[in-house]
């Protein structure tokens, strides 16, 4: 019997340790041969009957075999889920407002001064009041400004109802870069 060494069993005649572990994980016919037989399985395996299969990978284009949505009932969707996150949007963004007027009011109350005309540059100078940094960079500073100015503007709805886009350059993938490149062209002419 030979002696066991943290996983490893050392042969008698003093070669390298021999991995304990399964056969077909080392042994390249082997692993041909499980991959063959799982590939057989993945191929072979039976759909239940109960799955349309048809309808379920193609039910979601419209003149497709299976597809009972048509292009403008997507575009419904679509522009649904667009409406519900513009909405989320700025629920978060009100609520944000709130905190941020909330914030604005006790800080004019901590420096003695009346909420109703503390300004943002009145909130800048008790901000590096009440925490001064050496910061070098700007960013890193602690700051505290209204949320249109730190959340990004959401994009406008680019489709009408239809689903065509507004834009006429919308295809080309940067249509505000290819609008501009137009006019300099037509300019230059």
């Amino acid at each position: 019997c030979s002696p066991l060494i943290e996983g490893a069993a050392i042969l008698p005649d003093g070669e390298d340790p021999v991995l304990l572990r399964p056969y077909w994980l080392w042994h390249p016919l082997s692993r041909e041969s499980m991959l063959r037989s799982l590939a057989r399985r993945i191929i072979f395996t039976r759909i239940p009957e109960t799955v349309n299969v048809q309808k379920h990978f193609f039910g979601a284009f419209s003149g497709s075999p299976g597809g009972e949505r048509s292009k403008c009932d997507a575009m419904t969707s679509s522009i649904k889920f667009y409406l519900q996150n513009v909405q989320a949007y700025e629920n978060m963004l009100e609520e944000e407002r709130t905190k941020y007027e909330r914030g604005r009011k006790y800080l004019a109350r901590m420096m003695g001064q009346d909420p109703a005309t503390f300004d943002q540059s009145h909130i800048d100078e008790a901000v590096r009041y009440f925490f001064p940094s050496a910061l070098g960079s700007m960013r890193a500073r602690p700051k505290l400004k209204p949320p249109e100015e730190i959340y990004p503007q959401k994009k406008k709805i680019q489709f009408d109802k239809t689903g065509r886009p507004f834009h006429d350059l919308y295809y080309t993938g940067k249509p505000a870069f290819y609008e501009l490149m137009h006019v300099c062209h037509t300019f230059s002419a």
